[in-house]
């Protein structure tokens, strides 16, 4: 195995499973053992991760194209998170509480209306969803119902065949005279 094929090999594990078991996983288990513990102070250092994390996913869904130019962005990925879980995630409070929480406080107003606004056309947007799409299954089972009728018209419309027995030995199954041939 060559270098490179390894190089390749670390590169996509970092950048995958990695990734996900470190900044993911082992977070979401020890928010879960903070949640259902009775200690408030580990449910606040996690939140601090998980506004970080958001916050950063976020820099990185619209800016992420610039890092993912260097060869090392799973590394730089890597390192980021372990610098939030650091220190019993100290870094994560410093980051929120340096950066995060003067952004939120700078741009609060214009977030909430710009958070009201997504909700308010998201709303729209499935209730004109809902409507359309209670118009067109209405639509669809009238033409349905039509088909049936026009189906159950032809068949009231055809000649009716009735074999009328007239001797006992039909009904016994001996056999019917029609008067035919023999």
């Amino acid at each position: 195995i060559s270098i490179i094929s390894i190089g390749f090999l670390f590169h996509v594990l970092l950048n995958g499973i990695i990734l996900v078991i470190v900044g993911i996983l082992i977070p979401a288990y020890e928010s879960f053992k903070a949640i259902e513990s009775k200690d408030t102070d580990d449910d606040t250092k996690f939140l601090y991760y998980w506004v970080n994390i958001g916050f950063l996913l976020v820099i990185d869904r619209y800016f992420g194209w610039t890092l993912n130019l260097c060869d090392y962005a799973g590394v730089f990925r890597f390192i980021v998170l372990i610098a939030l879980i650091a220190n019993d995630y100290y870094v994560s409070k410093l980051v929120y509480e340096s950066a995060i929480r003067p952004f939120f406080h700078k741009y609060h107003k214009k977030i909430e209306e710009a958070t009201e606004n997504v909700s308010k056309n998201a709303m729209d947007a499935a209730s004109e969803a809902t409507k359309i799409g209670k118009q067109y299954a209405s639509e669809k089972i009238s033409e349905e119902i039509n088909k049936t009728e026009k189906k159950d018209q032809m068949l009231e419309n055809q000649p009716k065949l009735c074999l009328l027995y007239t001797s006992d030995a039909a009904d016994e199954g001996l056999g019917v005279d029609l008067g035919g041939r023999r």
